[in-house]
């Protein structure tokens, strides 16, 4: 079986976690894995109705090739999340697995603005829903040995929803711009370098 069917077969099990919570070169290898998540949201009318509308987000990933053991990759993994502030309950070793399904923002993730991660559209002014709102985030990581056996796979998912602070509004769907699956990919690379 070769790596990438591992990580095929794999991403039942990832794509359940990330929908629970709604020398050291390397050569970068980006691969989009996907699914569809449907996402209804409801909007009161004002005249006693409302409308329902479904939203399909495609649920993709960040793959990257890296130059390090899949075991020495997952080690480093906590401390690159602690780095970028976000806290790791999900730990699963056996399928080399890390992450947060439930991530709350405010204002700033990893010491910027959240538009700088997401997209969750702009108000009337065009002021970023990210940098305004509250995002809930699922940001989770899993690492696979890759075939030539001192390589490895780094997949990295993030979803996220905002809403508004103060009561009333919607919940809107947002949009990873890849950042922080690159944020992720980059530090693991300078945590394992050797010193």
């Amino acid at each position: 079986m070769t790596s990438h069917d591992r990580l095929h077969l794999r991403q039942i099990t990832f794509g359940v976690l990330v929908l629970a919570g709604v020398g050291c070169s390397s050569s970068s290898e980006l691969r989009d894995r996907g699914g569809t998540v449907s996402t209804p949201t409801v909007i009161s009318t004002g005249d006693g109705g409302s409308l329902r509308i479904d939203t399909q987000t495609e649920q993709g990933g960040r793959t990257e090739t890296l130059v390090m053991s899949a075991d020495s990759a997952f080690a480093h993994l906590s401390g690159v999340y602690g780095r970028l502030g976000i806290e790791t309950p999900t730990l699963v070793t056996r399928e080399r697995t890390i992450g947060n399904p439930e991530v709350v923002a405010r204002r700033q993730l990893a010491g910027e603005r959240p538009s700088r991660f997401f997209e969750c559209g702009s108000t009337a002014t065009g002021v970023a829903l990210a940098d305004s709102y509250e995002i809930r985030m699922a940001i989770l990581t899993q690492v696979v040995p890759a075939d030539d056996g001192t390589g490895s796979l780094i997949t990295t998912r993030a979803s996220a929803t905002a809403r508004p602070v103060t009561s009333g509004g919607n919940q809107v769907t947002c949009r990873t711009k890849g950042e922080i699956e690159r944020r992720i990919a980059q530090n693991l690379r300078i945590a394992a370098a050797p010193r």
